[in-house]
């Protein structure tokens, strides 16, 4: 009911501004009703939309951020080699299990510094 009196009221106010007297031809309400509820429908088409597009903006984001974040998860796991190397399980180069002493496998290296004939090892 208050479409149909807004409808009428600005029908009969664009009759007066352009130089109508009295009230408004019968038509006129209802081509201003008919354009109003076209904006309308315009108005909701383009808020549905907008939802729409925002959806799935919000989906894809989402979407991008699990990815990265398993890109991160994977950086951030541990790596080994399924190769088996001489001490067994033991990580440290410097005990071997199976030698009699812990220092057996180390090596002496003569002192780089004043030895004659070769010239400063950088």
């Amino acid at each position: 009911m208050e479409e149909q009196e807004q409808a009428e009221r600005l029908a009969d106010a664009f009759w007066r501004m352009d130089g109508g007297a009295g009230r408004a031809p019968a038509g006129a309400a209802d081509a201003v009703r008919a354009a109003t509820a076209d904006r309308r429908a315009l108005r909701e088409s383009r808020a549905l939309q907008r939802a729409r597009w925002e959806s799935v903006r919000a989906a894809e984001f989402a979407k991008a951020e699990s990815a990265k974040d398993e890109a991160r998860q994977g950086r951030r796991c541990v790596v080994r080699e399924d190769v088996p190397s001489e001490n067994g399980p033991y990580c440290s180069s410097g005990i071997c299990p199976r030698s009699g002493s812990p220092g057996g496998q180390l090596f002496e290296a003569e002192p780089r510094m004043g030895r004659r004939g070769v010239g400063p090892d950088f």
